[in-house]
């Protein structure tokens, strides 16, 4: 493993999943390891550890350089305008004063007990507000070290046991899928945002470690329990976002209590004491509900079978009517571009049908069939008798693991497919399906309706764009397919079926050439694709604030320079200038779409394992790696360019590629950092 390597193993594998900042931590990582939550994945993590401790001996010199760019706070916030943004309107919540500071909050009653809804916000001594900005204090509450935490709850209420948040995840379903059902609605970034079906609300606010850096805001929250870890640590419990999923290690849809021997600040949602009592918002009972759509029990739709073929290729698929929608009643299986059989194996196409990443998802359905709306599944929860039951009468009776198979009461027979994770893993064969929507959550995100062996729910979330997802395809309005028994429904595969490729958008014109910068004499391949037309390789004209990797004039010439952006806005010789986000998105749109630019934009060697790309529109992007302060980080990893807009006086826009991931990153990252600039003609 070289030096390099190591760097970015500690960065990209390990800090984007990791609840913790302190990640040079032998023990700390050794804790981790041995996590009951994680059972799935110990006998990987501890294969990464041992590997990781060798690496650890050889080059202690090069293991501190470890960038802090995924989970360390940035200046930004996923915005929740105001507090109220963060609660489900469909709950009844009760609410409770603090005495102490005239705090007010809202609870909710969950089974058999009273919490906070929202985060505490009492301030004592060694308290911290998020990003240091009291604004921030109101929406997402104060950050206390255990020791306080223990304490810090108001009269009547105290800082929950590792057992009372045990028994809060049974009453929404269980651990593994609580995730899903206690995150708050709005305010997560990179498909977090969920259904907050219990009004729990548990908004992203992150940590603050040992040395008083602040990670995860945005992508994790965790909350303390008052059960004690060894002699100086404690239990919390933990909720992440996508990026712990898309490394496989832990599922964004569950929620985990983990340790932590250490000294760190968290949230904490204080519990109502047994035999107290809370003001009702509305001077009503406090009521439960198991979804935030979910509302009096409906007579089930009435359900016709039938049949339809698809002409592309001749397979003929089950059909169902549900009340007034008709769906295919078992997977897609017509192969586009990516799409995927479950372990890379054509039987399992045959047994569950095709994953498809969301772009190739919405437009696999034959003529005269779609891709679901979001608001189409809702239709379809309701006419199954509400989306608390959906899942079970919506699982087929068959083919899922221990006693999690349905009563398929509906014909709808969703098996246990699993999914293909960003990397190109696959994960939960036996234990999960997701169906994608047509209904984007943003531009990497779009919805899904998600089925757990744990739960007899029926879930919509928003999901990363590259995972790889089953489809359901829906009938169009009228349309009609062959019926079984002959009832009401004709056939329509007579129809001439247009190929889905046919709707993808084609690729740009690509043009290649030259250019020289007058001011240093260097030349630059440069590549028309489209309308734009790009340098074909990274600058590498010196500036104050530009760096080469590692300080080595070779990388430089390999990578071109790694410029701050206050640099990088002024670097572009005469007659060209670093790019805007929407100049960015222009060149995406152009090779068929951010959320599958990384493999066709990414150069054809340079990148570490099989990360290497197609270059089809010789962009030719090499990774090139980043600088933070002094430290050099992800050579070979990923590469991020410099955007020409502004977030704000101290984070700017940038793109980033991984090896590893099909999708193009678009956020911000502070201003000091080092990365690549690619120049756009005027």
């Amino acid at each position: 493993m070289s030096n390099s390597k190591m760097s970015s193993w500690n960065h990209s594998k390990l800090s984007s999943w990791s609840p913790v900042g302190a990640i040079g931590s032998i023990a700390l990582f050794f804790a981790l390891v041995f996590l009951a939550a994680c059972t799935d994945y110990v006998d990987q993590m501890e294969g990464d550890f041992e590997d990781w401790k060798a690496e650890q001996a050889r080059e202690s010199s090069d293991s501190a350089q470890t960038s802090r760019s995924d989970l360390q706070s940035s200046s930004s916030r996923e915005e929740l305008s105001s507090s109220s943004n963060q609660f489900n309107p469909d709950i009844k919540y009760g609410e409770l004063l603090d005495s102490r500071d005239g705090h007010t909050y809202k609870s909710v009653k969950i089974g058999s007990q009273t919490w906070m809804a929202e985060n505490l916000n009492y301030e004592t001594d060694d308290t911290y507000c998020p990003d240091g900005k009291s604004e921030n204090c109101s929406t997402y509450g104060r950050l206390y070290n255990w020791n306080t935490a223990k304490t810090v709850c108001p009269a009547g209420w105290h800082l929950p046991s590792k057992d009372e948040w045990n028994t809060l995840l049974t009453a929404v379903g269980g651990a593994s899928t609580a995730g899903k059902a206690i995150k708050s609605a709005s305010g997560w970034r990179k498909s977090g945002n969920c259904t907050d079906a219990f009004g729990f609300s548990a908004i992203p606010t992150g940590y603050r470690d040992g040395n008083k850096e602040e990670y995860g805001n945005g992508y994790s929250a965790y909350f303390w329990s008052s059960t004690e870890y060894g002699s100086s640590g404690a239990y919390f419990l933990s909720l992440d976002d996508y990026y712990a999923s898309a490394l496989g290690y832990y599922s964004a849809d569950s929620a985990r209590l983990d340790y932590y021997d250490g000294v760190d600040w968290r949230s904490v949602r204080c519990l109502r004491d047994e035999g107290e009592t809370v003001q009702s918002s509305s001077s009503v009972t406090q009521q439960s509900s198991s979804s935030s759509k979910v509302g009096e029990p409906v007579e089930p739709a009435e359900v016709t079978t039938g049949t339809m073929t698809d002409s592309r290729d001749g397979q003929t698929y089950k059909t169902v009517t549900i009340g007034i929608q008709t769906w295919m009643a078992q997977n897609l299986n017509y192969e586009t571009a990516n799409s995927y059989c479950y372990k890379d194996s054509a039987s399992n196409c045959t047994k569950y049908g095709r994953l498809y990443t969301w772009a190739a998802a919405t437009t696999a359905c034959p003529e005269g069939w779609h891709l679901p709306t979001e608001e189409e599944f809702e239709t379809l929860f309701t006419a199954v008798g509400g989306q608390s039951t959906a899942g079970k009468v919506l699982k087929s009776t068959s083919g899922w693991d221990s006693s999690c198979n349905g009563s398929d009461a509906f014909a709808f027979s969703a098996l246990p497919a699993g999914l293909r994770l960003s990397y190109g893993e696959y994960s939960g064969e036996g234990i999960r399906v997701g169906f994608w929507s047509s209904t984007e959550g943003g531009s990497d995100d779009a919805y899904d309706m998600y089925l757990h062996c744990d739960d007899s729910g029926a879930y919509l979330c928003n999901d990363g764009k590259n995972y790889g997802f089953s489809v359901r395809c829906l009938k169009d309005e009228g349309e009609t397919v062959q019926s079984s028994s002959s009832v009401t429904q004709q056939s329509s595969s007579s129809k001439k079926v247009e190929s889905s490729s046919s709707k993808v958008t084609e690729p740009a014109e690509v043009t290649t050439g030259t250019m020289t910068d007058s001011r240093d004499g260097q030349t630059y391949k440069t590549v028309k694709i489209g309308s734009q037309t790009w340098m074909a390789e990274n600058l590498n004209f010196k500036t104050d604030s530009s760096f080469c990797y590692s300080n080595n004039e070779t990388n430089c010439t390999t990578y071109g320079r790694l410029y701050t952006w206050t640099a990088a806005v002024s670097a572009c010789p005469s007659g060209w200038h670093l790019p805007s986000y929407d100049e960015w998105n222009t060149l995406f749109t152009a090779v068929g779409g951010a959320s599958t630019a990384g493999p066709v934009l990414r150069a054809t060697s340079g990148w570490y394992g099989n990360g290497n790309g197609s270059d089809n529109f010789g962009f030719s992007v090499l990774p090139a790696g980043n600088y933070d302060q002094g430290y050099f980080n992800n050579r070979e990893d990923e590469a991020s360019f410099w955007m020409a807009d502004e977030f704000n006086s101290e984070s700017a826009s940038y793109a980033r590629l991984r090896y590893w991931e099909a999708y193009v990153y678009l956020g911000d990252h502070y201003k000091y950092y080092g990365l690549s600039v690619r120049c756009l003609k005027d």
